[in-house]
């Protein structure tokens, strides 16, 4: 986490020359630069998300839980259809809750999500689709990303409506 922003910058730079080189900035089109602003909006959410993976990577490492992850310095592996396995169990790795809301339905066995407690303080959950939870078992306390955090570090159960999938919350 220490060196991403300074690798973010090394490619922002980057992206803003070859913007320019391709004369797609130009100070006589003003509007020019919401490409530059878009870009770097975009190249800013993925680097943010290599470096949490990154991140995770490390710590699973270090903790001796064995996975397999996809190889972030191979092109076609960070388009696999998820960031890690464990225990035959698919898992993505996302920056914020925002999927829960935006995917039907949700895809992976489990997710490792950063959550913020606000003003720039994060802590990682992991949210188990039911079969997941199941196989580990083990008591819960209803709640939702509302109240998630009030309940921790005790495995937190979460209904969906219908057409959504229920995961179960572990901090």
């Amino acid at each position: 986490m220490q060196e991403s922003p300074a690798l973010w910058a090394r490619f922002a730079r980057q992206i803003v020359q070859e913007v320019s080189r391709r004369g797609w900035r130009r100070p006589d089109v003003p509007a020019s630069r919401l490409l530059v602003s878009y870009l770097l909006y975009w190249w800013g959410a993925f680097a943010r998300g290599y470096a949490l993976e990154v991140e995770v990577f490390r710590d699973l490492q270090q903790s001796g839980i064995q996975f397999t992850a996809h190889d972030l310095r191979n092109r076609q592996q960070r388009f696999s259809p998820s960031d890690l396995t464990v225990s035959g169990w698919a898992g993505d790795i996302k920056t914020s809750t925002y999927f829960v809301q935006v995917a039907a339905p949700l895809m992976h066995d489990f997710y490792i999500v950063r959550l913020s407690l606000g003003a720039r303080v994060y802590t990682l959950v992991v949210m188990l689709q039911p079969p997941a939870w199941e196989k580990i078992n083990g008591d819960t306390i209803t709640g939702d990303l509302e109240t998630l955090l009030h309940h921790f570090p005790a495995p937190v159960r979460h209904g969906f409506t219908k057409r959504r999938s229920a995961l179960r919350f572990k901090g």
